[in-house]
């Protein structure tokens, strides 16, 4: 069996993007409780020049 977690990150089309260093921090917390990504996936946010990034992570039970 397996557990699954998802955090999703917000993106400015007229910012630089994301923060690398936020995001490198928050995939090594969840690789230290025994968490690995699954999947990574821009979503575009409809009516608004952003996105948001989906990380979903999985670990064995």
């Amino acid at each position: 069996m397996y557990d699954y977690k998802v955090i999703t990150l917000k993106n400015s089309y007229f910012e630089e993007g994301i923060d690398s260093i936020k995001v490198e921090q928050a995939i090594n917390k969840y690789a230290r409780l025994g968490w690995r990504i699954k999947m990574i996936e821009q979503i575009p946010i409809s009516n608004k020049e952003s996105s948001e990034t989906m990380i979903l992570f999985e670990r064995e039970i």
